[in-house]
């Protein structure tokens, strides 16, 4: 299978735009490089590519003759910014406007060396392919050639750029690993809203965001590990800094523009969108659920409950975390078949919306003719199964003392506490311990979920994930509320400074010793 991936990612090479008219004749070529045999009659790569070809744009009409129009891209390609005036012609460029057959020895020297460094394993190669194209071929342009990020947006119809050759390529590969019948899975974890609003410090803000962006990016890690990761179509995941960390621990991958040093940015969504073989969707979505459960219960809050053994010494205490923790996610996803035909798809999509899909005529009208469509059945599914709410039976009693930061659990406390003025100072004595954390006159009383978002970023994420010697830094909210002042200052510090010296020199004359400084 990983040879027809690769097979369908350069069925149309990322160099294409630049000569049309030899573009076969380059796949070929790169074809040879990679030991993949070059048989453009394959059934399964026209398919999957007229199917990505029809999901991805629209088939650009003829002239008033009928006749093809075309268009040079070399000699009348422009740049332009949705929100922006005015365009960039590329030819105007030498530097982005190469030679054709200095691209063609780019591209060849670029696989080659991804080639090499993948040994002979065929995942490999293509899980270097799909991180390291385009940014790996910066090494072997030429200093009068540096295409840089326009190698993401080269278009895969030179007439309408409104899709990446990346994009169409990359999506032809996944589709051919879903063949021959494909399937849509929507899968999300929460909750979102509450979860990250119930905080006190920014640093409850952010690891809130945080953790779900991280236990998001294990369940990403199934699909790339069961499948590959041309298969998640939303969020966009490559160069996601989790991802990139993954790649590099589970499978040596070398990267080119590393970018570990935003992994404290959550930045993946809590959706995310898939297109799998339908006879092992179910499997691979179970796995999903299974490793974000697995990696908050058995990994962070182990991992933190295991560090504060000496201070929640209490069974009754772990009973409380346990329950907890094991209710916080919740995990939803829906799964939809591929029609069999456009007619069952038709019947299927009325059935549901008592009105017929609507689509734009396509030279290949196929099931991605009709994405829009199957995506709109599938997002009805999911919607419907998430308003089917889960319903937990709350354990603890009424009475009991609610969390001091969301005020929904219980907080924790061992089970010879029974006055307030005790939980307090149970909580006091953890605060003196840990005053950065906890407040030292015991008003933070945590449930176990909360006590994790305080102490999950310095006790677990802080060596296991983000391999950092040094504390964290989180400013405070008096910090950012002044930043704007702060950088009005030193953006005039210029006309600021003499003020500020003069006012200085003013209080030394009058004999006080503070100073602006």
């Amino acid at each position: 299978m990983n040879n027809q991936k690769i097979k369908a990612f350069f069925h149309d090479p990322i160099d294409k735009p630049f000569n049309l008219t030899t573009h076969v004749e380059r796949a070929e070529e790169y074809y040879r490089i990679l030991d993949i045999e070059a048989d453009f009659l394959d059934e399964s790569i026209k398919q999957s590519d007229h199917i990505s070809a029809a999901a991805d744009r629209v088939v650009f009409p003829r002239d008033k003759n009928g006749n093809k129009i075309m268009i040079s891209f070399e000699k009348e390609a422009e740049l332009t910014h949705p929100l922006g005036s005015g365009s960039i012609k590329i030819s105007n460029y030498v530097y982005i406007n190469p030679d054709p057959n200095e691209v063609k020895n780019v591209v060849n020297q670029t696989i080659q060396k991804i080639k090499a460094e993948a040994k002979g394993d065929k995942k490999l190669l293509l899980l270097n392919l799909w991180r390291n194209i385009p940014d790996a071929f910066e090494e072997f342009e030429l200093t009068n050639f540096k295409l840089g990020n326009l190698w993401n947006l080269l278009p895969a119809d030179t007439r309408i750029p409104d899709n990446s050759i990346l994009n169409h390529n990359w999506l032809a590969c996944a589709i051919v690993g879903s063949l021959p019948h494909p399937a849509f899975l929507k899968f999300s974890i929460g909750p979102i809203q509450g979860f990250i609003a119930n905080a006190k410090r920014t640093e409850d803000y952010w690891m809130g965001s945080f953790l779900l962006s991280y236990l998001m990016s294990k369940a990403i890690e199934v699909i790339i590990e069961e499948i590959g990761p041309e298969h998640v179509i939303f969020p966009f995941i490559k160069g996601q800094p989790l991802i990139d960390k993954f790649l590099m621990d589970k499978y040596s991958l070398p990267i080119k523009n590393d970018r570990r040093k935003q992994i404290k940015i959550p930045s993946l969504s809590n959706i995310v969108f898939a297109i799998l073989p339908s006879e092992n969707s179910r499997n691979i979505a179970e796995k999903m659920k299974a490793k974000v459960s697995y990696s908050i219960e058995e990994e962070i809050s182990k991992s933190i409950k295991g560090k504060f053994g000496d201070i929640f010494n209490d069974s009754s205490i772990f009973e409380i975390w346990d329950k907890q923790v094991r209710d916080l996610i919740e995990v939803y996803y829906t799964i939809y078949k591929w029609s069999a035909s456009i007619d069952e798809l038709k019947s299927q999509y009325e059935k549901i919306f008592d009105s017929s899909p609507k689509v734009s005529k396509s030279k290949y009208e196929n099931l991605g003719t009709y994405w829009q469509s199957m995506y709109r059945i599938l997002d009805s599914s999911f919607n419907s199964r998430k308003n089917l709410r889960n319903f937990s039976q709350p354990q603890s009693k009424d009475e009991a003392i609610k969390c001091s930061m969301c005020g929904e659990r219980e907080v924790l406390h061992p089970v010879s506490i029974t006055k307030s003025s005790e939980l307090t100072k149970f909580w006091k004595e953890i605060g003196e311990r840990y005053p950065d954390k906890i407040d030292i006159r015991g008003r933070d009383k945590l449930c176990a979920v909360c006590f994790i978002k305080r102490m999950a970023g310095e006790y677990y994420f802080r060596k296991d994930v983000f391999e950092e010697k040094d504390s964290i830094n989180y400013p405070s909210t008096s910090t950012i509320t002044a930043l704007p002042f702060k950088t009005k200052v030193i953006q005039s510090w210029q006309k600021t400074f003499p003020i500020v010296k003069n006012y200085n020199e003013l209080l030394r004359q009058l004999g006080i010793s503070m100073n602006f400084n």
